[in-house]
């Protein structure tokens, strides 16, 4: 159960919705421009803007001006794009790893038609939501496909569908569609692994024209029971379809994996499967994000006594990593109050240290708050009970990572240091990525989140989840 999906400000742009500032921004940024054409300090007469920033109403013939506005309005929206540009690089196209999706072994024999495979796909997957949502939701389905003997046909991130290879969200441009080998490999990406090679969405076009598509609808699966019951009905269902070589679920009306169904203690069941399959024991994060690690791993044990070449790269023994949502959460942990909502699926499982409970009526949202929106201080406690439960103080270093702001993540530094962590502290902030990198800076985060010897979280958070996960 994430977040709200996010809407670009392209998207407001458009509807109308766009906060008062843009267009006076947009002039500011091309000086001489006007509805007219003018172009120049002596035509400014044409189009003088009002004190507020606002151009004020033309004289003349109504329809001649509407008009004109339809041609002044994609100006603006392209010198909007031209001034972005001046302060924000374009996003990164990820054309090598496009490449390398396309290159993978199992991509090689479209000309001989793939005798013996079989396929299953996903096509109304999740689109603008964060990673960690579209990751939880490609668990389920690469499991399915796994326990069917079916290869997954894989689907690219999509943050936004757009004509424009980017678009724009909180005043910076981001990419629209990213391949997800920028953010993951293994089975749910094509990598090696035991069962059928899962293939692109690009790749099925080819080897699964729509003429030989079996749909199976989502509209009469059970939505009521535990994630091992809903699981063994899709099982059960798709292997009625074993002589169909090219299965397509239409689950365009109804989720066959819902929020509801990730949201709550129904996943539990599934844990021990999930598990102890393929999907998750092969796990592992793409090349790009890989890399990202390696290159900032010195950095992050500078000052630890620790050496880059000295410890196991799959662990950091002391650190503790401190997972903090911030941003949407401000009003989503709100929400989650109002709907009695608990701690997500996984997050739900026995031995964890951290339990909740959604009946609890006094001091109601102070609790909720605590656990899903905690304060500086609270974090800076929680820690220190940690800590102190340990049998040897082991617990030295910490890396936060986190969607605030700098100035908040500082804040929290600050008080950690107050409070008596001496050594490292590292932050997202810390890190130094390229430009690809920078987009799956969250997959970084997490990257180093599961390296961690000890992990704090929010229950409530995905991410959290898929680090207890990986």
């Amino acid at each position: 159960m994430g977040g709200p999906t996010h809407t670009s400000l392209l998207d407001k742009f458009v509807r109308g919705s766009r906060p008062s500032f843009i267009i006076p921004a947009v002039i500011n940024c091309v000086p001489y421009l006007c509805p007219d054409g003018a172009a120049g300090p002596s035509q400014l007469s044409n189009c003088q803007l009002s004190s507020s920033g606002s151009i004020p109403p033309r004289q003349g013939d109504p329809q001649r001006n509407r008009t004109k506005a339809i041609p002044f309005f994609v100006v603006v929206l392209l010198s909007l794009f031209a001034c972005i540009n001046i302060y924000h690089q374009i996003p990164p196209r990820y054309e090598s790893t496009w490449n390398y999706e396309k290159q993978l072994p199992q991509h090689q024999c479209a000309q001989t038609g793939c005798p013996g495979r079989t396929y299953i796909r996903f096509p109304d997957h999740l689109l603008g939501h964060g990673f960690n949502n579209v990751l939880q939701e490609n668990i389920l389905s690469a499991y399915l496909a796994y326990s069917t003997n079916r290869s997954l046909v894989f689907e690219d991130y999509i943050w936004a569908r757009s004509v424009l290879p980017f678009t724009i969200y909180e005043f910076s441009l981001r990419p629209a569609r990213m391949p997800l080998n920028a953010f993951i490999g293994g089975p749910m990406a094509g990598g090696a692994t035991v069962g059928p090679l899962a293939i692109n969405d690009r790749f099925w076009e080819t080897v699964c024209p729509a003429s030989e598509r079996h749909v199976i609808t989502s509209l009469h699966a059970p939505t009521t029971g535990d994630g091992g019951e809903i699981m063994d009905w899709w099982i059960s269902r798709v292997q009625r379809a074993s002589t169909e070589r090219c299965v397509e679920i239409d689950s365009s009306e109804r989720p066959a994996f819902d929020t509801i169904l990730f949201g709550g203690s129904r996943m539990v069941s599934l844990w021990e499967r999930l598990s102890g399959s393929p999907i998750l024991k092969d796990f592992a994060w793409s090349p790009l994000v890989q890399s990202a690690v390696s290159n900032n791993l010195p950095l992050l044990l500078d000052g630890t006594g620790g050496s880059s070449s000295s410890i196991d790269p799959k662990v950091l023994p002391g650190w503790v990593a401190v997972h903090v949502r911030r941003g949407d959460y401000s009003r989503h942990c709100y929400r989650l109050e109002s709907w009695n909502a608990s701690y997500l699926g996984v997050n739900q499982l026995p031995g964890l240290s951290d339990t909740f409970d959604a009946g609890v009526t006094q001091d109601r949202r102070s609790y909720y708050l605590k656990h899903c929106l905690p304060s500086v201080p609270q974090i800076v406690e929680r820690l220190r009970e940690v800590r102190s439960s340990l049998p040897r103080p082991t617990m030295a270093n910490v890396y936060i990572l986190s969607n605030a702001g700098k100035q908040w993540v500082g804040n929290l530094r600050t008080a950690l240091i107050e409070s008596g962590w001496k050594n490292s502290i590292k932050t997202s902030f810390d890190l130094v990525l390229d430009a690809e990198q920078r987009h799956v800076g969250m997959a970084v985060d997490m990257a180093f989140a599961e390296r961690a010897e000890f992990s704090l979280g929010t229950g409530f958070v995905v991410s959290t989840l898929a680090i207890c996960i990986s």
